[in-house]
Formats: structure tokens, sequence, C-alpha cells
């Protein structure tokens, strides 16, 4: 499935098996961008490294729960450029990612392109851009 950013997303997150936070109907570049953002800084602060599993992931109507394995490509920008790399995307592709990894490994995007681009965390923007189900939990 391609996506545009637009689509109409949650992401429902636990815990230690226990309900840790909910994002309900934003935009999918709203929930990358502002939210899960917003999340793992505040986790930076906390010095939280605990790992957060995400239950399950819906998309405009098709919900995605842990354990369906997923291609995902994103889009990796900057949101200010740097001279030297002014607007340069990249593209960062995972062939089989468990929907229940999807928020950690979104962060381990923010925080991989933040130090290869030698800039901060919230300088970075993904996009999902793409989306296969390989597997559906069953």
């Amino acid at each position: 499935m391609k996506l545009t950013g637009k689509e109409i997303v949650s992401l429902h997150a636990e815990k230690n098996g226990e309900y840790s936070f909910g994002i309900y109907e934003e935009s999918l570049n709203k929930l990358l961008n502002v939210y899960i953002l917003d999340k793992f800084c505040m986790q930076l602060i906390k010095n939280d490294k605990t790992g957060i599993v995400t239950n399950y992931l819906k998309i405009n109507d098709m919900k995605i729960s842990k354990g369906t394995k997923a291609s995902v490509k994103f889009r990796v920008s900057l949101k200010k450029s740097i001279p030297l790399l002014k607007n340069t995307k990249y593209i960062s592709t995972c062939p089989r990612l468990d929907i229940s990894e999807f928020y950690n490994h979104v962060i381990e995007l923010f925080d991989l392109w933040a130090y290869e681009l030698n800039t901060v965390i919230d300088n970075i923007k993904l996009e999902l851009i793409e989306l296969e189900i390989l597997e559906e939990e069953k």
C-alpha cells in the first residue's frame, strides 16, 4: 500500500504488558513527526530505555495487529536543511518488521538518522511511504 502521510491512523502501545499510550484518529505524518517524536524525547529526558510494544497500528480502516509482519519504507529528510546536505531525501527500508516493533523502529530511525546526518533528533522528518503486509497474525 502506497501512503501519502494524510491517512488517518491510530496506534495503541503497551509497556510491560500494560497499556502505555494511544494515539487515535490523527494523520500518519502527525503520528510520526509529532506524537512519536515527542514521546521519544520524553523517554530520553527520563532516561527510560524500556521498549514499547505496539499492540496495533490502524491505517484508515485497516487494523494491523502485533504479530503481523510487514515490509515498510520510510523517506527521511531534514526539517531545517544543513547547507552541505541541502534538501536531500533518503530512503530507509525494513523488509520484515513485526508490527509490535513499529514504535521502536520509528524511534531507532530518528536516533540513527540524527547521528548519520549530524543533527538533533527533532530536526529529522520521517514519512512512511509504503507498507506491505507480508504475513498476517494468526
